[in-house]
């Protein structure tokens, strides 16, 4: 039955009140960045198709953040309690529940963080925002909405230009910025050169593991744009520092944040170039023997990630554990860690001279794995299996002397 029959001549739902999917009343009114509102839960059940774009105008959508419409969400309660006897079917408390709720708990995080900016209370105050943002990412958004993000931020600028940029109530809000749902609008709010270099002198003074963490992170969410990119790239003694925890090896959590931070901010070929200048290659060549599966296949991305440069694969074939570490892994990780391996050993002997000793390297490399591995024995490596067709990829499109090499390695 449509909405106007059920209301009957006398009452016309306004055409604002219904959610543009479902074409009901809304009973939790969002609006998206493009600026129109849906119904929460329609708009919310579009996303789990795996859609990324607006329903009425079709805009690709850079964030797909929901924001309650409050103001309508109040409109549509006030009309809808006094035409509840034309149409009985709307519940009008949910909306008034979450307009309430919502309202509510947004007013709660304000009070917080003003309490952010006072200094008597600023520690106890982002003492709270974190456990409450550990704890909920409904909190979290709530947080955001309530325009902390350029506060926390000048709570790192304001600690290290008093020149005491580890106290306490730097690491939390550092810890409560790396929790964030991070935007375009935030990562532009924390772009400034001293933010950022105050992000990244964690890495190097950080009191604890945890907050070299909380800074890894949050310059992995802020390098989403080339534009950011390179200013994170251009940080001095960044790659350096990265270099540097790679080699302490503190935690696999953060060694693998790092791979993960280094991957997102090295796409210009220029940051590429940094990191190898940092001796990075040498400290990710040293993680591959003892790896677990997941960092593996972070360190070999990131090696096939270097190889897309002349100086990265000379960094490798300089390296006298490079070929043979990676060589190592091509069969015995993942699909994936196959694909990165067999493409850093391609990148670096198809650039060389065809005189070169590198692919002699690279035959020998795998030779050493003859003893331990065959790949009709691999497990799961079929025919057809991924595994396979990698390396079948591999030997269509590797020089003669070197295919022989790797056919008689593998046994095929």
């Amino acid at each position: 039955m449509s909405t106007d029959d059920e209301l009957g001549t006398a009452t016309i739902v306004p055409r604002e009140f219904l959610c543009p999917i479902a074409l009901q009343i809304m009973q939790y009114p969002v609006i998206l960045c493009t600026g129109i509102t849906y119904d929460r839960w329609s708009i919310e059940k579009w996303f789990t198709h795996g859609r990324r774009t607006c329903p009425v105008t079709m805009q690709h959508l850079p964030t797909c953040d929901l924001v309650p419409n409050f103001a309508l969400a109040k409109i549509i309660q006030f009309w809808c309690s006094n035409n509840y006897s034309h149409y009985k079917s709307v519940n009008c408390r949910p909306i008034l529940n979450a307009c309430s709720s919502s309202m509510l708990q947004l007013q709660q995080v304000r009070l917080i963080v003003d309490d952010v900016q006072k200094e008597h209370s600023k520690l106890d105050a982002l003492q709270k925002l974190e456990i409450k943002v550990k704890g909920s990412e409904r909190y979290s958004k709530l947080v955001v909405e309530a325009n902390a993000i350029p506060i926390l931020g000048a709570v790192l600028i304001s600690s290290f230009s008093h020149g005491v940029p580890f106290d306490p109530a730097s690491e939390h809000a550092l810890a409560i910025l790396s929790l964030l749902p991070i935007g375009d609008t935030e990562r532009s709010t924390l772009s400034s050169h001293k933010c950022l270099e105050s992000i990244s002198k964690f890495l190097h003074e950080g009191s604890t593991s945890q907050s070299k963490l909380d800074a890894t992170v949050l310059l992995e969410n802020l390098a989403k744009s080339r534009d950011l990119k390179l200013m994170i790239g251009s940080i001095s003694g960044l790659f350096q520092e990265f270099t540097r925890l790679l080699q302490q090896n503190y935690t696999e959590t953060l060694t693998l944040a790092i791979l993960r931070a280094v991957m997102g901010i090295c796409l210009p070929t220029i940051n590429i170039v940094k990191a190898l200048e940092s001796g990075m290659t040498a400290a990710i060549v040293e993680l591959l023997p003892n790896a677990q599966k997941g960092l593996c296949e972070h360190a070999l991305a990131l090696l096939s990630v270097f190889t897309t440069c002349a100086e990265g694969r000379a960094a490798i074939s300089q390296h006298p554990k490079a070929i043979p570490a990676i060589a190592a892994k091509i069969f015995h990780v993942s699909s994936l860690a196959t694909h990165s391996a067999v493409s850093c050993l391609l990148r670096v002997q198809r650039y060389s001279p065809e005189d070169s000793h590198v692919q002699e390297r690279v035959t020998e490399a795998c030779q050493v794995a003859k003893s331990t591995f065959r790949l009709s024995h691999d497990e799961g490596c079929t025919i057809s299996s991924p595994k396979h067709l990698v390396v079948k990829q591999f030997l269509q499109l590797c020089s003669p002397k070197l295919k022989i090499g790797i056919q008689q390695t593998c046994g095929s």
